[in-house]
């Protein structure tokens, strides 16, 4: 039984490492957690975005009762640590946490999704929205990229070298103007399709 929190650091870090081993993992959606051994109150998880297969001990993060992050002065939300965050960032927004979602959640998760095509919902999952099944994917994959730069950089306790939100405004200005790439998925989708013959073709049966 584990005696400290580095203990329990350990035992959970093997734990997801051994769950993606067998292949007992939903991409960055699922949780495994584990008390504090210190503090009865406490656990630890996984920050979200990460796969299974890139947790480590001191990746882990440490929450109270009600999922608050206790052991990281860390920023909230998307930081512009990746051209794939300057791609979302103008699109997201944030939603709380609630188990019972009633019309009081429905209200303000309506509001908020007619104003962002990417909604996260905070200690949960997200929700990309697009014109088209290509481009909902298109910032779906993009987002996971982006929260798994962020979240290896914060795991690293460097110097963060986030880029100038007016310099990613810029950059976005002239990635949304470019006749050479699309942002919509329409580029990938055709392969991605392509893919799905190959490997699963009878999705559509």
């Amino acid at each position: 039984m584990a005696q400290t929190d580095k203990d329990v650091r350990l035992e959970l870090s093997a734990l997801y490492r051994i769950l993606h081993m067998y292949g007992m993992t939903d991409l960055a959606n699922q949780c495994a957690g584990a008390r504090s051994a210190e503090d009865k109150n406490c656990s630890f998880v996984h920050p979200y975005g990460m796969f299974y297969e890139e947790i480590t001990a001191s990746s882990l993060v440490k929450i109270d009762q009600n999922g608050k992050k206790l052991d990281s002065n860390g920023p909230e939300g998307l930081m512009y640590l990746s051209q794939a965050a300057v791609y979302l960032n103008h699109l997201v927004g944030y939603i709380d946490y609630e188990f019972v979602e009633d019309k009081e959640f429905g209200s303000k998760f309506e509001n908020l999704i007619s104003k962002h095509d990417i909604l996260i919902t905070r200690n949960h999952g997200y929700y990309t929205v697009g014109k088209t099944a290509a481009e909902a994917f298109f910032r779906a994959y993009y987002l996971e990229q982006a929260c798994s730069v962020q979240v290896k950089n914060l795991a690293m306790g460097l110097n963060k070298h986030e880029i100038d939100k007016q310099k990613a405004a810029y950059f976005w200005e002239n990635m949304s103007d470019s006749d050479d790439y699309n942002y919509d998925g329409k580029t990938e989708w055709a392969a991605l399709l392509r893919k799905l013959e190959r490997e699963h073709s009878n999705y559509k049966n």
